[in-house]
């Protein structure tokens, strides 16, 4: 069970710990060992080293040296999403599954469109959502005609949002989407993966243990941007731009959520690039 969210203050080195010492086991276990003894956290040692990483496994097939780090699609997505979850997770989960059937819904709400909200009066947008969400199509049943979504736009509602319905497996569910300019996304996401890359590598690569294996385990949660093609095309294009950095021997990607199962998907394993590394499974 997993200790808190990704952005839970109180247990976040619990939970971080919980995310490293699982990708650990997972990736001993695909290479054919297994973990000996507890986990250590140079962090927490004394004296602590001058680069700590954020986690050593010692294993039957050598020590695994490990790096974790969140994946942000575009800079300050973490923050951004988590403003949005925190003002309308409430009415999301209040009117999910009471709205008319079939079909499930989508409400948009682009990025930044929440900042300065903190105290909207969302119970007009709570009636909007209600009053239109029975008369709009159901989008992906072949229709080209614009009638499965509905724009408001301010003042009548807080700030603009745009509700969907589509056709699928999850009615009458609502979800809160995020949307993106796509054009713009790559660069944004390739600009994020070498931030992460210059932060991460030399530490990891010092505190390689000899004869060892060293992973840069990212993490997201997020559904509706990450997917592993295109994470790993932004890393290859990024490391590509930075050619005096040592590449880690694994790159590991863990799809979590506040409830289990999480999942593992691997952009890199030895020298080996997705897509001609394993297929995703569940983190054990």
């Amino acid at each position: 069970m997993a200790a808190a969210t990704p952005e839970g203050a109180p247990n976040a080195r619990e939970y971080e710990h919980e995310v490293v010492e699982r990708s650990a086991r997972a990736l001993a276990k695909k290479l054919g060992g297994e973990l000996q003894g507890p986990m250590r956290w140079p962090e927490e040692e004394h004296p602590v080293p001058e680069h700590p990483v954020d986690g050593v496994a010692m294993t039957s097939i050598g020590a695994i040296t490990l790096e974790h780090t969140y994946l942000e699609s575009f800079e300050g997505e973490l923050q951004d999403n988590r403003r949005a979850g925190e003002l309308l997770g409430e009415l999301v989960e209040e009117l999910s599954g009471t709205l008319a059937t079939p079909g499930h819904y989508v409400l948009d709400v682009a990025v930044g469109a929440v900042e300065g909200h903190r105290n909207a009066d969302l119970d007009r947008l709570k009636t909007w959502i209600r009053t239109n969400a029975g008369g709009l199509g159901l989008g992906g049943s072949g229709s080209r005609q614009p009638w499965h979504y509905v724009q408001g736009r301010r003042p009548e509602l807080p700030f603009d949002v745009t509700l969907y319905r589509f056709v699928g497996d999850f009615d009458p569910q609502l979800r809160l989407g995020r949307p993106i300019v796509f054009d713009e996304l790559g660069q944004a996401r390739e600009l994020r993966a070498g931030v992460a890359l210059d932060r991460k590598l030399p530490k990891l690569e010092d505190g390689r243990r000899p004869g060892g294996i060293t992973a840069l385990v990212f993490e997201t949660n997020d559904v509706q941007l990450v997917n592993i093609a295109s994470v790993t095309e932004a890393l290859v294009q990024a490391a590509s731009r930075r050619p005096d950095l040592p590449l880690p021997d694994v790159i590991m990607l863990i799809r979590t959520s506040a409830n289990e199962p999480w999942y593992l998907e691997w952009p890199k394993l030895a020298d080996a690039w997705y897509p001609a590394t394993p297929c995703s499974q569940v983190l054990p």
